[in-house]
C-alpha cells in the first residue's frame, strides 16, 4: 500500500501532491503505513480514502485498491448512510466514536456481505482545518466470525434449554452445600413447586422435603460424591387447592456435578412421575429393572448401531474408553478388536439374543475392553434395545458404563471375606487342642500353662481380628471417637511395644527405639496411637525374616511436628502397592505375605487412626526384598506447666473387690460362669442369674453392691432389667455394668439412658474389667 499511495497521481485530486499535504496528514499516513493493524483514513472535506495492507484484506477485488484516493461517498456507497452521519461527528468536533460487533453490510466478493466490525473513528487534528480537525482516523477490526460464532452458541443454548424444557421428565440444578435451586424445567415445577423457588435452597423451598429425608440424601450425596438412583419413591406433596397432602410416585438420580479438580460443586436431578406405573406394577422383578435402566440412564457413554450401514455413532465417553479419535469411523471390526478374546462369544451371544423378533430387544453384556491409545484394559457394562422394522431389527440404541472399579471391589470383597474366614477359623484349632488337654487330669503343670498360653494368645488375636472390624466400621460412619490428652510419646511407644514384643521376640529380631534428648508431648488417644505403633512393629515383625533388625525413630520436633519412623529388613513393597497397601481389604501380592495372614484392614486402620489426630502415614521401600518404612507424621502438643501432677493410680482391684457381692447376670452359662471364677479369685461373693426375671429375684434378695448385667437376655432384656433394678429402694447406689457385643455410640447412650453406670464391650479383658470395676468403686 506504501506503493500504491506513492504512485497515485494526487495531483489530479484536491489534497495535491504529496509534498504539499499538510503535517497532521503526513504524520497519521505513515502511521498507517507502519502498523500491523487494519487503519482508515478519511481526510478532508470530501474524505479522501487511505489504507494500510493489514485493511486490504477485509476488501474485495470491488474495492481493492480502486477505493485509493476516492472520496467515502464514492468509495462506500452502500453503507454511507451507516458511517457518513459518523464520520460527520467527529469532523465537526465532537470527539471520537466507538463501535462493537457493528453491522456493516459492504460490497465484495461479488456479493453484498453481512460483515461485522468492531471499530473507533478518532480526529486527526490539523490546526488549518475547519473546527481543527483535518481528517478521522480508523481503527478497526473485522469481528464476523466472532459475532456468528456467539449466535450459534447461543442458538445451540436455546435449543438445549428447549430440549430441557419439553422434555418429559423433571429436571433440577442444585448449587452448593445448601443445594440452591439454580435452574429447573417445567415439568419440575408442576409436581413439586412453582418458578418463585429459584435461587433458594431445597429445605427452604420445599420444606416439606426435610421431614421426609430427601435434605438428608442431599447432603450424603453432595459429601460422598456418590450418585444416588431411586426407583418408585414416594414423596408426599402438599395439594395446590386442598390443602391436603398427595403422594407421588418417582423414579429419580440425584448425579453430583464436579468441578475440573474433581470436587463437587452441585447436585444435577433427574427423574419422572411414575406414579401410575407404580400403582400398576409393584413387582419386585420390575423395580430391579427400573432401577438398572435409570441408573445406566443417569452416567456414561451413549452409542448407537445402524444396521443398514454396519456402523456405530459414539460419544465422547465411548470412544475414551476405546481409545478412538473424534474423527475416527467406527465400525463392528475396530469395536471387536478392542475386546478381550476370551469375552467376545458372550458379547455376540447377547447380540444374537436381543436380535430376536420374538423378545423384548434388550442387550446387555459385561467385557472387557482394551484402550487401543494406553493399553490399559477396563470392564464395562453395556446396555441396550433393538428397535424392529417388520420384524427386522433398524437400530441398537443404549449405553456403556465403566465398572472396573466395582468390579475390583467385588473380587476384594469375595477374598476378604475367604481370608475372614480362614483368619477366624484359624485360632480355633489350637484353642479346641488346648482345652481338650486340660480336660486331663493327669496334665503336668508346665503342659497346662502352655495350654492356658495357647488359649490366651489364640484368643487375643481373635479379639485383635474383631476389633480393628469394630474400628473400621465405626471409622466408616464417622462414629469413632478420640480420647484425647496431652501425653509423653515415649508412654505410646512404651504401650507399643508391650503390644508388638511377643511376635518380635517370636521372630528373634532386635527391636532399637531411638527418641529425641527432649521429651515430645502430644495432644493424642493412647491407645489409639499405642495401637497404630504396635501394629506396624507387628507388621514389621510378620514380614521380616528371623533374626533381623526392627527400628523405631522418632525424630526431633520440626516446624510443630513430630516424625515417628518404624523401620525393617523385610519383603519390602514394590513401588506400585505403596499406596494400596493402605486400600481397605488389600495385602501386597506374594506367597510370603499370604502365608502371614490378616484381613488386610490394619494400615488402613492405621492411616485413618492417625488421621483423625491430624496426622499422615505414609510407606516407603526401596522395592521387594528391600525392606519398608512406614512414617507417621502428627502435630505435637504443649509441654505440660512445672509442677503438673499425674493421675492417681487407681487403688488395688483386689483390696476394692474384696468381699463384694457381686450378680453376673448372661444367659452364656459358660461365660457367666467363667467371669464369676475370675471375680471369686478377687475376693468377690459371686451370685449368677441367666435371664431378666431370675436376675430380679436374686437381685432382691441378696442386694449385690455391683451388677455385670448382659444386654441381649432373651425375653426381658437387659436395659428392662436395669430400669427396674433402678426403680428399687435398696438400688439407689448399686453399681450396673452393661455386658454386650454392641459398641456403637448409639448403644453407649441407649445404656446410659437406662440406667447403667458403664458400657463394656464383649468380649472384655480381664484387666479392662478390673481397671473398671476399680475406678467406679474407688
Amino acid at each position: 500500500m506504501g506503493a500504491q499511495i506513492r504512485g497515485f497521481d494526487w495531483g489530479a485530486t484536491p489534497l495535491g501532491p504529496p509534498d504539499r499535504w499538510p503535517v497532521p496528514l503526513r504524520t497519521a499516513i505513515r502511521i498507517l503505513l507502519t502498523t500491523n493493524h487494519p487503519v482508515f483514513i478519511f481526510w478532508g472535506a470530501d474524505h479522501r480514502c487511505f489504507y494500510n495492507d493489514a485493511y486490504s484484506a477485509s476488501l474485495g477485488a470491488e474495492k481493492h485498491p480502486s477505493i485509493l484516493g476516492a472520496t467515502g461517498r464514492e468509495a462506500w456507497p452502500e453503507i454511507w448512510s451507516i458511517i457518513g452521519p459518523q464520520i460527520d461527528y467527529v469532523m465537526t468536533g465532537q470527539g471520537a466514536t466507538w463501535h462493537e460487533n457493528q453491522l456493516v453490510p459492504i460490497q465484495r466478493h461479488g456479493r453484498r456481505d453481512d460483515v461485522y466490525w468492531t471499530y473507533g473513528y478518532s480526529p486527526i487534528d490539523d490546526e488549518d482545518a475547519t473546527r481543527g480537525v483535518g481528517g478521522v482516523l480508523v481503527l478497526c477490526t473485522e469481528t464476523t466470525e466472532q459475532v456468528l460464532a456467539a449466535d450459534r452458541t447461543r442458538a445451540a443454548e436455546a435449543r438445549w434449554r428447549s430440549l430441557f424444557d419439553q422434555a418429559p421428565g423433571f429436571m433440577g440444578l442444585l448449587d452448593g452445600p445448601d443445594h440452591v435451586l439454580e435452574f429447573a424445567n417445567p415439568r419440575y415445577f408442576d409436581l413439586f413447586g412453582h418458578a418463585d423457588m429459584l435461587g433458594l435452597p431445597v429445605a427452604k423451598a420445599l420444606p416439606w422435603a426435610i421431614d421426609q429425608g430427601f435434605i438428608t440424601l442431599l447432603d450424603q450425596v453432595y459429601a460422598s460424591g456418590d450418585a444416588h438412583v431411586a426407583q418408585g419413591a414416594p414423596v408426599a406433596v402438599p395439594a395446590r387447592h386442598e390443602g391436603t397432602t398427595g403422594v407421588l410416585y418417582v423414579d429419580f438420580v440425584l448425579q453430583p456435578i464436579r468441578d475440573p479438580n474433581g470436587a463437587v460443586t452441585g447436585i444435577f436431578v433427574l427423574g419422572s412421575d411414575v406414579t401410575q406405573r407404580q400403582r400398576a406394577e409393584l413387582t419386585i422383578a420390575e423395580s430391579e429393572q427400573r432401577l438398572r435402566i435409570a441408573r445406566d440412564a443417569a452416567q456414561l457413554g451413549i452409542y448407537d448401531f445402524n444396521f443398514a450401514n454396519q456402523r456405530f455413532e459414539w460419544d465422547e465417553r465411548v470412544r475414551e474408553l476405546w481409545g478412538v479419535d473424534a474423527t475416527e469411523v467406527i465400525t463392528l471390526e475396530l469395536l471387536e478388536s478392542a475386546i478381550h478374546p476370551e469375552d467376545r462369544s458372550a458379547r455376540q451371544a447377547a447380540v444374537v439374543s436381543a436380535l430376536d423378533p420374538g423378545g423384548e430387544g434388550r442387550y446387555f453384556a459385561e467385557y472387557r475392553v482394551t484402550n487401543r491409545i494406553h493399553g490399559v484394559t477396563r470392564w464395562v457394562q453395556a446396555h441396550g434395545r433393538v428397535s424392529f422394522l417388520n420384524d427386522q431389527p433398524v437400530r441398537l440404541t443404549g449405553a456403556i458404563q465403566d465398572v472396573s472399579e466395582y468390579k475390583d471391589a467385588e473380587a476384594r470383597k469375595n477374598e476378604f471375606l475367604a481370608t475372614l474366614s480362614h483368619e477366624l477359623r484359624n485360632p480355633l484349632a489350637p484353642i479346641r487342642n488346648a482345652v481338650e488337654l486340660l480336660k486331663s487330669r493327669q496334665l503336668a503343670p508346665d503342659i497346662a500353662r502352655q495350654a492356658q498360653a495357647v488359649i490366651e494368645r489364640q484368643t487375643e488375636q481373635m479379639v485383635r481380628l474383631i476389633d480393628d472390624l469394630m474400628d473400621v466400621a465405626r471409622i466408616s460412619r464417622g462414629r469413632l471417637t478420640l480420647r484425647k490428652e496431652r501425653i509423653d510419646l515415649d508412654t505410646a511407644i512404651q504401650l507399643a511395644r508391650e503390644v508388638a514384643i511377643s511376635s518380635i521376640e517370636r521372630g528373634e529380631h532386635q527391636l532399637s527405639i531411638t527418641s529425641p534428648p527432649e521429651r515430645v508431648y502430644l495432644q493424642a488417644d493412647p491407645v489409639r496411637l499405642a495401637q497404630v505403633l504396635g501394629n506396624l512393629l507387628i507388621n514389621a515383625a510378620k514380614y521380616s525374616e528371623a533374626r533381623r533388625r526392627i527400628e523405631l525413630i522418632i525424630s526431633p520436633p520440626k516446624s510443630e511436628r513430630v516424625e515417628i519412623v518404624v523401620r525393617d529388613q523385610g519383603i519390602g513393597i514394590a513401588a506400585e502397592n505403596l499406596e494400596r497397601v493402605f486400600e481397605m481389604f488389600t495385602q501386597a501380592n506374594g506367597s510370603q505375605v499370604r502365608s502371614q495372614g490378616g484381613l488386610g484392614i490394619g494400615l488402613a486402620l492405621a492411616r485413618a487412626l492417625i488421621e483423625l489426630h491430624g496426622g499422615t502415614l505414609s510407606a516407603q521401600s526401596a522395592g521387594a526384598g528391600q525392606g519398608s518404612e512406614f512414617v507417621i507424621s502428627l502435630p505435637v502438643g504443649e509441654m505440660p506447666a512445672a509442677g503438673t501432677v499425674p493421675d492417681r493410680k487407681h487403688e488395688d482391684a483386689s483390696a476394692l473387690l474384696r468381699g463384694r457381692a457381686i450378680l453376673i447376670v448372661d444367659d452364656n452359662v459358660d461365660a457367666a460362669s467363667m467371669l464369676a471364677m475370675l471375680l471369686e479369685t478377687e475376693g468377690a461373693q459371686v451370685v449368677v442369674a441367666h435371664d431378666g426375671p431370675g436376675a430380679l429375684r436374686v437381685a432382691d434378695t441378696v442386694h449385690p453392691e455391683v451388677v455385670l448385667l448382659d444386654i441381649g437376655l432373651p425375653g426381658m432384656g437387659g436395659h428392662e432389667v436395669c430400669r427396674r433394678l433402678r426403680l428399687q429402694p435398696w438400688a439407689t447406689n448399686v453399681l450396673i455394668l452393661a455386658q454386650t457385643g454392641w459398641g456403637q455410640e448409639a448403644d453407649r447412650e441407649r445404656s446410659r439412658l437406662a440406667g447403667f453406670d458403664a458400657h463394656l464391650v464383649k468380649p472384655i479383658e480381664p484387666d479392662e474389667l478390673l481397671r473398671t470395676l476399680a475406678d467406679l468403686l474407688a
